[in-house]
Order: structure tokens, then C-alpha cells, then sequence
């Protein structure tokens, strides 16, 4: 015993060490470290078992082709009008709008945009929330009347979740024009990446003032799937349940996006070729069209673990998807992680002493080989991600 008494205590640290690691998770690991050989095995994936083809859903995107043609982004809003009148012409389940319209351009063009809003009947338009750190002020501006309308009607709280003091909690809030909003369901468009600025969640409401507002691919989500605002019920710091459907959330409404791919993984249509009526309506009648952004000059690329150019457009094309087929991917609470840690440690606290190197070594590289192989497959075949670092 007094022989292996320096091992014994080395062991004995490292084991402690890694049990507070994998206990605290601190930031600093896990999202830039951790998160890191999840990108990995994220694309180990997708070359074993790519998804399936999806084509429920229409990206239109102004794009280096659409600005070519068409002029400088962003064009006027007469010209979007008739974007949208073609697209809305080809009568799609839903129209999801993730461009900013908080600004006047002419009281002409606003009208006219906002006209083409109203007739087509089921546009979800971005809005703009402002979040410096997730925190609020004391005394946030009050939001203008309208947009009390896209609030959760319904918002419980489940035992023993102090859920407000998770939420993303914006500072302000810059809504679309008054004449824009009134004519279409609204839901924000606020991101937060991680630490080391990869978009790996979205979040699914944000709390502002007294009210939860729900986001755009939610509000695409569930008119797709023709649930009403009433049928939709917020349970803070849990889930979502929308009609039939229950979204799990994290403590902060947030949910772990599971991206299909690089760009383009879903049909993309370019803007020009809607406008120039290049392209038969049958490619987008009865799908869910999110129109947006791709052109580099837009600024609305976002970091995934993927690419580093992903149209935000698209995340939210993956966010709508990933809510009607329910596949979000699932973070582990860390039971697994913490079980392996110790279990593993013991094992090879009772046989390295008395084994000898080679076997050793096979030991140890073959427990660190089969955890690995574990996590990869439970996040090949169902969508679970464990934490590879800490174990």
C-alpha cells in the first residue's frame, strides 16, 4: 500500500478534480472546450447519417444573385411588397419575414408593405429585441400596445423553477413600424452565442417587462401546424406546449438546435427569381417560406458548428424544423457523466497497480475509446449530448 501511496493520492485528486468540474460546469470549459468536441462529433454525424431531405420548408433569400439584379439591399419597401405579393400568391402555409422593419421609410412604400402584410394574412415579422448579458434594467421601456398582442396569452410556472430569474431578460425592445405590426404575428429574432461566438441555442421566449413574447420560427412553427395563441401555453423554465406538441426548454427557454447542415441544407429560392416570376408558384404553395437574407454585404450571418457564414435566415429554417419533427438535440443533465467519472477511476484505481504497462495502457485508452464511442452514438442515434471532456 505504502508503495503506491503517491498514485493513490494522484489518483484520488484528479478523481476529486474532475467530480467538481463535471458538478460546476463552468463556463469556461464548457463552451469553449466541451463545446468544441461537440462541433466535432456534430459533423461525425452528419458523415455516418446524414438527415433526410426536408421539404416542407422554402428559404427566399436575397442573396448575391437577387442584389446583382435587383440593386443594393435593402430595397425598397415597394419592391418587398411585391416580393411578398408573389410569394403570398402562390398561397404557402405560413410567411416568415426575419428582416427589420423598425424604421419609416415613406409613409407610400410603408403602406404598401404594410398592405401586402394584411392580404397575405399569415406573415410572422422579426422584431428586435436588445440583450446586453441577458440582464434588464430596473425600469425597462414599455413596449407599445401592439406588441402586448404577440405575448404568450398563458404563462404558468412549474413547482420549485424560480424560471424569471433564468429568462433572457432584453433592455429594449425596437418593434416594427406600428403600420407593419398590426398586420402580422410578431416574434423575436434575439440570439446569444456562446462564449466562443458559435449560435448553438435558440431561445424560445424572452421576458420583457411582465410579459413573454415567443420567437419567429415558434410563431412559424405553430401556424404551420395550425394551433392558435391560446392552444399555446408557456411553462417557464420547462417547455412549451403547443397543442399536441410539448418543446422542452431549458432554465432560460433555450433549446440546443439540431442543425442539419452546412447552407443550403434546406431549398433555397432566390428573391430576383420570385420577382422576375422565373420559377413556377407550385415550389412554394403549401410550404412554410421564410424569407431573408444571405448576401455577405446583408450582415446576417451567424457562427454554427458548421460554417462560419450561416444565413440566420437558415438557423431559423432549422429552429421551425426542428420544432414539428421534434428532434431537438438533448443536453445530458449529467448523472451519466458523473457515474462514469467515478466508476471509471475506481476501476483503474484497483488495476493499473497490479497490471502491467502494456495491459495498462490498453485499459485505460480502451475505457476512454468506449466512452467516446458511447457519446457518439447517443448523439448519432438519439440526438443526446454528454459531455466528453470532464469523463
Amino acid at each position: 500500500m505504502k508503495k503506491y501511496a503517491r498514485f493513490y493520492i494522484v489518483a484520488a485528486l484528479s478523481v476529486l478534480t474532475f467530480v467538481l468540474i463535471q458538478l460546476r460546469d463552468p463556463a469556461i470549459v464548457r463552451e469553449y472546450i466541451e463545446s468544441k468536441t461537440y462541433d466535432l462529433r456534430l459533423r461525425f454525424r452528419n458523415m455516418v447519417h446524414k438527415p433526410p431531405t426536408d421539404d416542407k420548408i422554402v428559404i427566399v433569400v436575397v442573396d448575391e444573385k437577387s442584389i446583382a439584379e435587383i440593386g443594393r439591399w435593402p430595397w425598397s419597401r415597394a419592391v418587398q411588397a411585391r416580393l411578398l405579393q408573389r410569394i403570398s400568391a402562390s398561397r404557402p402555409k405560413v410567411i416568415g419575414i426575419d428582416i427589420m422593419y423598425s424604421e419609416p421609410e415613406n409613409r407610400k412604400n410603408d403602406a404598401r408593405l404594410a398592405r401586402a402584410i394584411r392580404r397575405a394574412g399569415n406573415v410572422v415579422q422579426a422584431t428586435a429585441f436588445t440583450v446586453e448579458g441577458g440582464k434588464q434594467r430596473e425600469e425597462a421601456p414599455a413596449p407599445p400596445g401592439f406588441l402586448w398582442d404577440a405575448a404568450f396569452m398563458e404563462v404558468k410556472s412549474v413547482p420549485g423553477i424560480d424560471w424569471k430569474r433564468w429568462a433572457v431578460k432584453p433592455e429594449d425592445v425596437a418593434p416594427p413600424i406600428e403600420e407593419v405590426a398590426t398586420g402580422a404575428t410578431l416574434g423575436h429574432v434575439t440570439n446569444i452565442p456562446d462564449m466562443d461566438g458559435v449560435l448553438r441555442w435558440d431561445i424560445m421566449y424572452v421576458n420583457y417587462g411582465d410579459d413573454c413574447y415567443p420567437s419567429l420560427p415558434l410563431q412559424v412553427a405553430r401556424i404551420a401546424s395550425g394551433t392558435s395563441m391560446k392552444d399555446t401555453v408557456l411553462y417557464g423554465g420547462s417547455g412549451i406546449q403547443m397543442g399536441q406538441r410539448f418543446i422542452r426548454t431549458d432554465l432560460s427557454g433555450r433549446v440546443l438546435i439540431n442543425y442539419r447542415g452546412k447552407e443550403k441544407s434546406f431549398p433555397h429560392v432566390s428573391a430576383c427569381d420570385i420577382l422576375k416570376r422565373r420559377v413556377s408558384p407550385d415550389i412554394l404553395r403549401g410550404k412554410i417560406v421564410l424569407v431573408g437574407t444571405s448576401a455577405l454585404a446583408t450582415f446576417d450571418q451567424k457562427i454554427t458548428p458548421f460554417s462560419a457564414n450561416f444565413p440566420g435566415v437558415e438557423k431559423n429554417a432549422n429552429v421551425v424544423a426542428n420544432i414539428l419533427d421534434n428532434n431537438f438535440i438533448r443536453k445530458s443533465p449529467g448523472l451519466f457523466e458523473l457515474v462514469t467519472i467515478i466508476v471509471t477511476s475506481l476501476v483503474l484505481i484497483l488495476a493499473l497497480p497490479r497490471l502491467k504497462a502494456t495491459p495498462g495502457v490498453v485499459l485505460s485508452f480502451g475505457l476512454m475509446g468506449g466512452y467516446f464511442l458511447v457519446s457518439c452514438y447517443l448523439l448519432v442515434r438519439y440526438n443526446i449530448w454528454l459531455n466528453l471532456v470532464s469523463p
